[in-house]
């Protein structure tokens, strides 16, 4: 499928045709389109995560699923714009990592430690 002038394949496809492997498939190959659409999900990625670490106060966040899978694609922005948001005190102590769980049950995994600590006591 040939590109239009701003050099993207993927103003060819609807919205609702798109798919995180396509932009991602793209973004390898330096589609300007893929990569920005890299760059506003780790915007707003970031922001909310430096939200919630104000709240939380983690070491680490980790990403799983499908997105996290597109390695620095995602990370890169995402970090970037948390440092960027993030209070001064959790300013570089904050790491973003991709989970090691595979499974489909892996984001209630931490939820379901806590209930059980909870029972510890």
């Amino acid at each position: 499928m040939a590109s239009d002038s701003n050099g993207s394949d993927l103003v060819n496809y609807s919205f609702d045709e798109l798919d995180s492997e396509m932009i991602y498939n793209a973004a390898v190959k330096n589609d300007p389109v893929a990569l920005k659409a890299f760059d506003v999900t780790g915007k707003t990625l970031g922001r909310k995560l430096a939200d919630s670490v104000a709240h939380t106060s983690p070491q680490a966040v980790f990403l799983l699923g499908g997105l996290s899978k597109s390695g620095d694609y995602i990370f890169k922005p995402t970090k970037k714009y948390m440092e960027e948001s993030v209070f001064g005190a959790f300013r570089n102590k904050v790491q973003i990592m991709p989970s090691r769980l595979t499974d489909k049950n892996a984001a209630v995994l931490g939820a379901s430690a806590l209930i059980w600590k909870e029972f510890d006591k």
